[in-house]
């Protein structure tokens, strides 16, 4: 977790491979498309040494976490 010039915390998603990253180009253009205050909202697309990454709103818990519940 990391948080933005405006101390939001958000999430980074990381592409590991080429198959990767078309799977975030994907769902970022998925997420720039949708407005729901129950979907996370995407901040920022970028590079990290050559890797595709999201900036992601933090949603405070995992769905793992909200499953064991």
């Amino acid at each position: 977790m990391a948080e933005d010039a405006e101390s939001k915390k958000v999430v980074l998603k990381v592409a590991n491979d080429d198959s990767s990253a078309e799977r975030l180009k994907a769902e970022a253009e998925a997420l720039e498309e949708l407005d729901s205050e129950l979907i996370v909202d995407l901040y920022d697309k970028l590079s990290l040494s050559g890797r595709e990454t999201l900036v992601l709103e933090y949603a405070g818990r995992t769905l793992f976490s909200a499953m064991q519940e």
